[in-house]
This record gives structure tokens, C-alpha cells and sequence, in this order.
């Protein structure tokens, strides 16, 4: 698959969680939540200060056929976090459901 492809399939996913953040919270503006342009630094997509607030999470996104795994989890750990955010792991492949990776702690702080 070309860099272009991949990076296209990355960004759909990247629009994908973005919408369903929206649905899931429309009261949270759509311009507070942005997907990076590719070869940006940092996460995936980007919350403004007050959208945060909200979605206190750091977000990579990855739709690939065979997701590298750790190098996928490296990526998301290199991400500068703010002391009361997660950190996100967000995976597709096509034609499946999206799902999510995160620390047990952290899962564990989410849902106690």
C-alpha cells in the first residue's frame, strides 16, 4: 500500500472518531474537536482547552490490516499528556468495528 493510502485510511478513521464524539456530545462545538493533517506531530485529534475538558484524552488512530502494536502503543506514548488526561489507542482495519486500547489503570480509574 503507498504512504499516501495508508495515511488517507488513518485520517478516515481519525473523522470517524471525531464524529462520534460529536454525536455522543453535541453540545461540544464541532470546531473544539480537530483532526491533524498528516505528518503533524502529536495526537491524532485535538481537543481545544475547553473541549478537554470533556475529552480528557490523548488520541492516536490506526487503521491498518496488521496493526504494529507496540510501535503503535510507542507512538501514543511519546504524546505529552497533561496531568488529568488518558492516553487513547483507537484501531480499525476495513470492514470492522473500531476499538479502543488504554492501560488497565486507566480503564480501571474510568470506570470506578
Amino acid at each position: 500500500m503507498l504512504t499516501s493510502s495508508a495515511k488517507s485510511k488513518g485520517r478516515r478513521l481519525s473523522a470517524r472518531v471525531k464524529e462520534k464524539l460529536l454525536v455522543y456530545r453535541p453540545d461540544i462545538p464541532e470546531c473544539d474537536i480537530k483532526v491533524t493533517c498528516s505528518g503533524e506531530t502529536g495526537p491524532d485529534i485535538q481537543f481545544s482547552d475547553m473541549a478537554s475538558k470533556e475529552f480528557p484524552f490523548v488520541i492516536e488512530c490506526k487503521n491498518n490490516e496488521t496493526l504494529p502494536l507496540w510501535a503503535s502503543i510507542r507512538q501514543l506514548e511519546e504524546h505529552k499528556l497533561n496531568k488529568d488526561q488518558t492516553r487513547l489507542l483507537i484501531f480499525a482495519r476495513n470492514r470492522s468495528d473500531d476499538y479502543v486500547i488504554l492501560k488497565l489503570d486507566d480503564f480501571l480509574k474510568l470506570v470506578m
